[in-house]
């Protein structure tokens, strides 16, 4: 299945209304400085990706320097008018009360640093869409504020731009190569980047709320002596822990209404399914044989053996220092997380006349509900000890860990999307009861950097063995297979030839995406033949390859060029021949690569090969490194190198967009 062709649409589509970017920009730049407002639009990560669409020649570097940099001083001159306005009143009014403390940091931020707080709170996220604000409060004058705030803006937009064009550039060259790279890192970069935005956004978020019901709790419980008096000695506000306790119940209740609501929507409707294959198809449309070990790496974490020995050592580590409270919840953490994981498969699958779905289909992954309780729960357990502004570190690890393991058994197709969901929301919701209980009872435990050393490292040692194991034995279980044909010689050369893809990948240049040879015979024979004839094999780019591309001097000698992959596997064949005549002055090569089609030819017991002829140039990019990019030969040019195959003894056809080739074998046939 060739990759989704919405990168290309959407750069397309910019190119066309370039007009537009600047104004984008503009007001990209404009919301994410607004104070407060700053703090809900991921406007570094759009600007990241705006500078990835300069490098791949999308927006024009200065046009949108200049709009990013309006747009940031409109946006903090805005702020720093509302500060200097309203002053001490700006704390008071709706919703800048809902943030007392972060106005705080930027008051002591502003009386620490003096003028310099101006440029450095431009460069720092959290501080951004607040400093200009705060410094009007403080009464710094409109002159003052402008001679700093101006150069700043001016600086700060190359700095968030410059890495995502080198990114882009990057992304150029895999994009070139392996297109499905190339989306597999957007879609990753993308997932990770949202996610963590979004898991900041959700726990401040459920820290505000938790506080605000925590005080509403404790005056109703006041008021209700009776009813009151247990939820008063259970959210104490004397008690470190009561905040804690009150985010871990805001999170059951969020966690199980949830999963009640995908319980509930399963069974009656074909959204979730429609997702799931959506999300398949993506999948699948992703493979890469240069990222299945990766992905095949991080699938460990969520392995049972993988888990239960990393389990198991944090509870050998935990009865050695005598902690049998601690020992006792982690355990029953992770046992109580599996046994509700087996209950709810037992109901969902007794009635499936109610549900419509198949086991596999409706289950929550069972793997998934280990990995969440036991990431979930240490990260609860981790926390306790932490100061209240690190608390959220071990939640965002235990996230990111999450997210790199949903991903990888998507991409693999160990699983759907919605028993991930139904994995994550039950494993939080037992982790959270679990929690509750653990902090409610338990005081200080241990000290944070002894109990990571100990998780992780068994985490580490058993991911490590485990990918090992798997990548000498089991890799074939996940690789891609070609679509089979059968067709026969004849009707091959006739017509069958149009049922083949026409496109490798529909990420790249044209000429790197577009098929425009079909060889049917020997990959050896013909290997053999071309060689005989001046073609040359092509040398391994090896893993140095990335620290050869920043040479000037870089040649076809110095500078190997790279495979190509269709549906996730490299090529059969790689032959270069070296092109005497290039009049464009660069360095160039002429490439022939072929891969399976997944085509037999029953009459002659022939594969049949889907392949590219097309010119490679060493093109420099960004003035920083060198690498080869593809170029569509002329009609002359091919015509001559279609002559020197003939000469070879392999006949073609000529039919304007893909040329035919086959070894005499067939024709005998």
């Amino acid at each position: 299945m060739p990759e989704s062709g919405w990168v290309h649409e959407l750069l397309n589509w910019i190119s066309t209304h370039s007009a537009w970017a600047g104004l984008i920009v503009f007001l990209i730049a404009l919301v994410e400085s607004l104070i407060l407002v700053g703090i809900l639009i991921p406007g570094i990560m759009i600007l990241l990706g705006i500078g990835a669409l300069i490098a791949l020649g999308a927006l024009d570097f200065y046009t949108v320097w200049f709009a990013a940099s309006a747009g940031a001083f409109a946006g903090d001159l805005i702020s720093y008018l509302l500060g200097h306005k309203y002053r001490e009143r700006l704390t008071e009014m709706w919703p800048f009360r809902n943030y007392p403390k972060m106005l705080g940091q930027a008051r002591y931020f502003i009386y620490k640093h003096g003028n310099k707080s101006i440029v450095l709170g431009r460069f720092i996220g959290p501080l951004r869409p607040v400093v200009p604000a705060v410094a009007g409060m403080l009464g710094m004058t409109p002159q003052r504020f402008l001679k700093i705030d101006i150069p700043a803006c001016i600086a700060w937009a190359p700095a968030y731009l410059l890495p995502g064009m080198l990114f882009g550039a990057s992304l150029e060259v895999a994009s070139e190569y392996t297109g499905r790279l190339a989306m597999v890192l957007i879609v990753i970069a993308l997932v990770i980047g949202l996610s963590v935005w979004l898991f900041r956004l959700l726990y401040d978020t459920i820290v505000r709320l938790s506080m605000r019901n925590l005080r509403r709790l404790i005056r109703w419980s006041r008021r209700h002596p009776l009813l009151g008096r247990p939820v008063s000695a259970l959210l104490d506000p004397s008690k470190p822990e009561a905040l804690s306790l009150a985010m871990l119940g805001l999170s059951l209740i969020t966690t199980i209404t949830l999963l009640l609501v995908l319980l509930l929507l399963i069974p009656w409707g074909d959204q979730p399914l429609r997702l799931d294959q959506g999300v398949a198809d993506l999948a699948a449309a992703l493979r890469s044989e240069m990222v299945d070990p990766l992905m095949i790496t991080l699938y460990q974490l969520g392995r049972w053996p993988v888990l239960l020995f990393t389990a198991g050592v944090t509870l050998a580590w935990l009865l050695l220092q005598k902690r049998y409270k601690a020992a006792g919840h982690w355990l029953l953490a992770i046992v109580g997380g599996s046994i509700l994981q087996l209950i709810l498969t037992a109901i969902l699958t007794a009635a499936p006349e109610a549900t419509g779905l198949t086991l596999d289909a409706s289950a929550p992954s069972s793997e998934f509900v280990l990995a969440t309780t036991a990431l979930g729960f240490f990260a609860v357990m981790e926390s306790a000890d932490l100061r209240r502004i690190h608390r959220r570190w071990p939640y965002i690890l235990a996230s990111l860990a999450l997210i790199l393991l949903a991903i990888s058994r998507l991409y693999l197709g160990q699983d759907q999307l919605s028993t991930l969901t139904l994995g994550f929301l039950l494993g939080g919701s037992w982790t959270a009861i679990v929690g509750f209980a653990y902090r409610q009872r338990i005081r200080r435990v241990y000290k944070p950097i002894y109990a990571s050393l100990v998780f992780f490292s068994g985490l580490i040692i058993a991911v490590a063995y485990a990918a090992n194991q798997q990548l000498q034995s089991e890799t074939i279980l996940y690789e891609l297979e070609y679509k089979k044909q059968v067709s026969s010689a004849p009707l091959w050369w006739q017509q069958d030839w149009q049922r083949l893809d026409s496109q490798r990948a529909r990420v790249g240049s044209h000429a790197a995406r577009d098929f425009n040879l079909q060889f049917a015979g020997s990959a050896a024979k013909l290997r053999e033949q071309l060689l005989q004839s001046g073609w040359r094999d092509s040398t391994s780019p090896g893993w140095l390859w990335p620290l050869k591309t920043l040479n000037p001097q870089a040649d076809a000698e110095s500078l190997p060029i790279p495979g190509r992959d269709y549906l996730g596997h490299k090529e059969t064949l790689r032959l270069l021949l070296h092109d005497d005549n290039s009049s464009s002055g660069q360095q160039r090569v002429i490439a022939l690569r072929i891969w399976p089609s997944g085509m037999m030819l029953n009459d002659s017991q022939q594969s049949v090969y889907l392949g590219q002829i097309i010119a490679e140039n060493l093109h420099p990019a960004l003035g920083l490194f060198h690498y080869w990019r593809a170029q569509a030969l002329s009609r002359e040019e091919l015509e001559e190198i279609h002559r020197g195959l003939e000469r070879t003894g392999l006949e073609f056809q000529n039919l304007g967009v893909v040329t035919l080739l086959r070894q005499q074998a067939i024709e005998r046939q």
